[in-house]
Order: structure tokens, then C-alpha cells, then sequence
């Protein structure tokens, strides 16, 4: 049997628990800049991006499965589609560039897409003519 994850508590059930061992009430009684506040903060933020992050890194792995299972689908189709192996590459890459998304290089990646799959088009009409 795979090993079970440990689930993370949200910060909602977080605060329930400080509030139940009476951490929040003693930190409310002292005042705005002492140092035992101070470090509690962090603290609870160190903890907040610590979960937030592994949050992140999981859900970057799941998309990064479906992504390769969606590629090796669509080449599985490719294949049976009367393309070259350079015509297939092409189209390998213009997948990839068209499906993962880059903010910084999102356009020039979509007009690069476009002109391979214009390029793999031309290839097959020339070849099959």
C-alpha cells in the first residue's frame, strides 16, 4: 500500500488550535512591538510559504504529468497521420511551445508555433503533390 500523505492543516484550523492551547490570547495581552510577538509572526509566515510551497511544487507536478500524457497522446496520433519523422519533430515542438506557457515569452512562442505548423503544412502538401 503507497504511504499516506500527511495532510497540512489550512490556516483556518491552524488559528483553532493556537486559540485552544490559548497562544493567541496570551499574544493579544502583550504589547505591539515585543519580541516573543515579533517571532511567533514569522514564524506562522515561515510556516504559511513552507505549506504554500509545497502546495505550488504539487500542482506544477500534476500538470506536468497531464501535459506529457496529453504530448505522447497527440503524438500517438501524429504517427498515424502520414508524417516524416522531421515533420513529427516540428510538430512536437510547436505543441510544446503552443501548450506550456512562459509569461515572459508567451507571444513570440505562439508566433513561433504558427510558423512551424505553417512549415509542417507546406512540407506535406509539397510532398504529397
Amino acid at each position: 500500500m503507497p504511504e499516506q500523505q500527511k495532510r497540512i492543516p489550512s490556516r483556518r484550523e491552524r488559528r483553532a488550535q493556537l486559540k485552544a492551547n490559548g497562544v493567541l490570547k496570551a499574544l493579544s495581552k502583550l504589547p505591539y512591538g515585543h519580541p516573543l510577538k515579533k517571532q511567533v509572526c514569522e514564524a506562522n509566515q515561515e510556516t504559511g510559504k513552507k505549506i504554500h510551497q509545497a502546495h505550488v511544487d504539487k500542482i506544477d507536478a500534476a500538470n506536468a504529468t497531464f501535459l506529457e500524457n496529453k504530448l505522447n497522446a497527440m503524438k500517438a496520433t501524429w504517427a498515424t497521420q502520414d508524417y516524416t519523422e522531421e515533420e513529427l519533430n516540428m510538430l512536437e515542438e510547436a505543441w510544446v511551445l503552443s501548450n506550456v506557457v512562459n509569461k515572459e515569452t508567451y507571444r513570440e512562442d505562439r508566433k513561433e508555433a504558427k510558423v512551424l505548423q505553417n512549415k509542417i503544412k507546406a512540407s506535406k502538401a509539397a510532398r504529397n503533390s
